[in-house]
């Protein structure tokens, strides 16, 4: 038998709601029907399992609610007359949107018989709750939440419209000003997550009189602060790398310029200033704990300079661009004296042009000056002085105009051993070619030059081609453009290897040495009539017989 059914839709459940009582209003609708036979007879006490659905239209199979299937089926209870009442929303809410698109229609499924049976409208009854206020109204209150899901506008043409938010009180704390498009707050404008929950922006009004807006972290810690300061003093960026500890700071008027902050955690490791109080610009960088270098575009009150420093925090380095109108750089040590100077100026005082290097001992005595000239006009100049501030070795590109001159109490050689002219050297007659060791004459076809020797006893020996056997000179003169240069080393006095003969008769140490018939070779002088004039020196090593290098002091006679 399939039933029969009658619908009332009773409405929204709850008291009426009168002013001055605030609570929510129940998302529940009270529904009522009877269930019959196909003859009109009611169904017999009991229960029925119904399902129910609303649609936008009698025929429309869009679903509006609950859109879940079997989300809304209700186990209802029959009176003797068929009666049955339920409430839908208990099992599946029955939310705003589902009156927001105009008509809905109620569809009821029997379960037990799987007859649907006919859509109801819904429609309103006399009260569902109280509105003291509506559309067209010209006053009113509205007590509880408001939810609105489209525009909401205040004022009209002509008529600008405010937004006023109090606090507990009458004191107005947030106002939308719509005359002037403005937004006022009283205290701060915070975004946060959600009711009550974590601030992620704040606008709040600086204690100095100006405006700040702070972003800040999942973990409620500042990130980024930008702010005005006081009339006159600026605006500025903070960001924050780690809880609230600075990593960046841009001020617009720090001192009446601008400045660049970039920190560490213990503090600021780069500090850009536009105006560092005297009109220039200053860049710092620093390691972590102290500064390390400045950079000063008007330094001194002068050029700009630069300033380094040891990891002690003292300065080692400083350079200025204009002291006394030149530039200098000065070394310092651990305790901040000064160690070395390089300037422009050769003698500190601006008389002289010329650059000039000097260095300092560690009680502060200069000890070293490179002088790039030591009179306008004159060459460079090196001054060694002793630990009272003595000059003792002087060398003098060009003293009184005069050729360069090093002027010293004691020369020390220590890289060779005997003391050489440069000469021009041609082969002996037989054609023996110029080397280390070889003895050599005054060449009389070539004025000025010398010969390899060939001929024993010539009294136009001139000395002994230097280098041979390790033994190079340890001073050699020359004079370039004359005909006092040459490209060969000739010794003339100390110590030298020389190439010996002893086929003729041995060597011992002590014995004069004279030229032999061997080209380029000594031998012992052992006719001392003829070796008058033409001894080279003393032999200073043996030789018992054949051809080798004897060591000579050399001297002739």
């Amino acid at each position: 038998m399939r039933p029969k059914f009658l619908l009332v839709v009773l409405g929204l459940v709850g008291l009426p709601m009168t002013a001055g009582v605030q609570a929510a209003v129940p998302t529940l609708i009270h529904v009522q029907g009877r269930l019959t036979d196909a003859n009109g007879a009611p169904l017999a006490a009991g229960t029925a399992t119904l399902i129910f659905k609303i649609f936008p239209s009698p025929t429309d199979t869009r679903e509006i609610w609950p859109q879940v299937v079997g989300q809304e089926q209700h186990v209802v209870t029959l009176d003797a007359n068929g009666l049955w009442n339920a409430r839908l929303g208990e099992t599946h809410p029955l939310g705003e949107s589902v009156f927001s698109a105009g008509e809905q229609w109620l569809e009821v499924q029997h379960v037990e018989s799987g007859v649907v049976l006919p859509r109801v409208q819904m429609i309103t009854t006399p009260y569902s709750h109280r509105i003291t206020t509506v559309d067209n109204a010209s006053g009113g209150d509205i007590f509880g939440d408001i939810r609105v899901h489209s525009d909401v506008y205040i004022g009209d043409l002509g008529d600008p419209g405010n937004v006023i938010v109090r606090d507990g009180t009458t004191f107005p704390r947030v106002k939308l000003n719509g005359e002037i498009g403005q937004v006022e707050a009283y205290n701060a404008i915070e975004l946060v997550e959600n009711i009550d929950g974590d601030v992620f922006v704040s606008l709040v009004r600086n204690g100095s009189g100006g405006g700040i807006l702070r972003t800040y972290d999942e973990l409620g810690n500042p990130t980024t602060t930008l702010g005005s300061t006081a009339t006159g003093n600026g605006g500025f960026i903070q960001m924050y790398y780690s809880g609230a500890t600075l990593g960046v700071v841009v001020d617009a008027n720090d001192g009446n310029s601008g400045m660049l902050q970039l920190n560490t955690p213990s503090r600021v490791n780069i500090d850009l200033d536009a105006d560092a109080g005297d009109g220039g610009a200053v860049f710092t960088l620093g390691d972590g704990t102290r500064n390390t270098v400045m950079l000063d575009a008007f330094g001194g009150g002068g050029g700009g300079g630069a300033n380094f420093y040891n990891s002690n925090g003292r300065q080692t380095i400083e350079l200025d661009a204009d002291e006394n109108n030149h530039g200098t750089i000065r070394l310092y040590d651990s305790t901040q004296s000064t160690r070395a100077i390089l300037t422009t100026d050769g003698l500190f005082n601006g008389t002289v042009g010329a650059g000039r290097l000097s260095l300092y001992d560690d009680d502060g005595t200069r000890t070293v000056d490179i002088i790039a000239a030591e009179a306008a006009g004159n060459g460079a100049q090196i001054e060694l002085r002793d630990g009272a501030g003595n000059v003792t070795i002087n060398m003098d590109a060009s003293p009184g105009n005069g050729p360069g001159r090093v002027t010293t109490q004691v020369l020390e050689i220590t890289g060779g051993a005997d003391l050489s002219e440069q000469f021009d050297i041609n082969p002996s007659p037989s054609g023996m070619a110029p080397v280390p060791g070889a003895v050599v004459c005054i060449d009389p076809n070539h004025p000025g030059e010398l010969a390899v020797s060939e001929g024993g006893y010539c009294r136009a020996v001139a000395g002994i081609i230097s280098g041979a056997g390790g033994v190079i000179p340890g001073m050699l003169m020359r004079q370039e453009g004359t005909s006092a240069d040459g490209h060969h080393p000739v010794a003339l006095t100390g110590r030298v290897y020389v190439l010996a003969d002893a086929d003729v008769g041995p060597i011992e140490i002590g014995d004069l040495l004279t030229t032999a018939d061997r080209p380029g070779h000594a031998m012992c002088a052992d006719d001392y009539d003829r070796a008058h004039g033409a001894i080279i020196g003393k032999a200073m090593t043996r030789l018992s017989s054949g051809q080798g290098l004897v060591l000579v002091l050399v001297n002739l006679q």
